[in-house]
């Protein structure tokens, strides 16, 4: 089933913004788009505003971005 409610998207930004300064929040995740979660699979698909954000994110943010939609997904 696709969920099309962003709830649980607006509990990791809360979490990573607990864990990031403000100007890293701003910059790196408040631009990020929730699509959709599909629970049957697992997947979560959000929007990012370039590539060069997507490699940053991953570059720097994998870790707690893995820990944050592990807890809340």
């Amino acid at each position: 089933m696709t969920v099309k409610t962003d709830a649980r998207w607006e509990q990791c930004l809360l979490f990573i913004k607990e864990n990031v300064t403000e100007q890293q929040y701003s910059t790196w995740f408040r631009p990020i788009a929730f699509e959709s979660y599909d629970d049957s699979t697992r997947t979560l698909l959000v929007q990012l505003p370039s590539p060069f954000v997507y490699e940053y994110l991953e570059e720097n943010y994998v870790d707690l971005l893995s820990k944050v939609l592990t807890r809340v997904y």
